[in-house]
């Protein structure tokens, strides 16, 4: 009943929050740069494009849930009030045009408030999974949507990880984890692993708040020139890159069998563990 009664309004108001982050993006060389990262514009054809994706970090650069997961850690460090930091998550989501990943986010950010005010512990895998559900019930249609299983795959990637203490191992596990599901959208390459690694905090913590400060008349000149940083840092990254694995066609039902099966293996691994101390 709610994508019944709420998706047209919600879509509305995306498209008109959406409209206004694109007419006050900079106009400026680095205008696609801002408008992805921060408004939620796929990126157009261009040779930056094409070092994102030879580095593994196109994700990262159009916005998704990881964007929204940094600002939710910002306002419950900074904002007092609860009420305010849902509205400014919610806001940026509407801000995005509802996309895929940061509704995703937005909702296991709730989900997360929810079950720490009522006590319930459960696994991060499984946290990722009931909100991934409650995503979809929202938004059955979003089944077919290729940004959504990535989103989803990726936060169980990390959920799951238990290589936090050791970075490489930890990155390596991210990789192996989303291979299949990056196989159909892009090249593969094991360098993704060390760009990810190298670049993945500067983009989160630097680049994406940066970028949104971008929007400010003055700064921009400022803000730009970080980007011109980063694309030299990728070029030069891409130049050296070994040959990429071509992307693979696989269909998205096997993708989400892919997906679920790894939650069930989680869950299986889980109840397994904490049978142990009884056995």
């Amino acid at each position: 009943m709610f994508h019944v009664a709420f998706l047209p309004l919600l879509t509305s108001l995306s498209s008109y929050f959406n409209s206004i982050c694109i007419d006050l993006s900079p106009t400026s060389e680095w205008k696609h740069a801002y408008e992805g990262i921060v408004c939620g514009v796929p990126l157009k054809q261009s040779e930056f494009k094409a070092h994102l994706i030879t580095t593994g970090l196109i994700h990262l650069i159009v916005v998704s849930g990881s964007h929204l997961l940094f600002l939710g850690a910002f306002c419950e460090k900074f904002c007092k009030k609860k009420f305010v930091a849902m509205m400014i998550l919610v806001f940026f989501t509407l801000l995005t045009n509802l996309q895929p990943p940061t509704v995703r986010a937005l909702i296991s950010i709730f989900l997360d408030w929810f079950c720490k005010k009522h006590f319930l512990f459960w696994t991060k895998s499984q946290h990722v999974f009931v909100s991934g559900i409650i995503t979809l019930l929202c938004f059955p249609n979003w089944i077919t949507s290729i940004s959504f299983v990535m989103s989803w795959s990726a936060s169980f990637a990390l959920a799951s990880n238990r290589f936090h203490s050791r970075r490489v191992r930890h990155h390596l596990w991210i990789f192996l984890i989303l291979f299949p599901i990056f196989a159909p959208l892009s090249p593969l390459n094991p360098i993704s692993i060390l760009t990810n690694l190298t670049f993945a905090p500067m983009i989160g913590a630097i680049l994406f708040p940066i970028s949104i400060l971008g929007f400010i008349s003055g700064v921009t000149k400022y803000t730009d020139f970080l980007w011109t940083a980063f694309d030299f840092a990728i070029q030069k990254v891409a130049v050296i890159a070994p040959d990429s694995i071509r992307p693979i066609s696989i269909p998205l039902y096997v993708l989400w069998g892919y997906l679920f099966s790894l939650h069930i293996f989680s869950h299986v691994i889980s109840v397994t563990k904490r049978q142990q101390p009884n056995a």
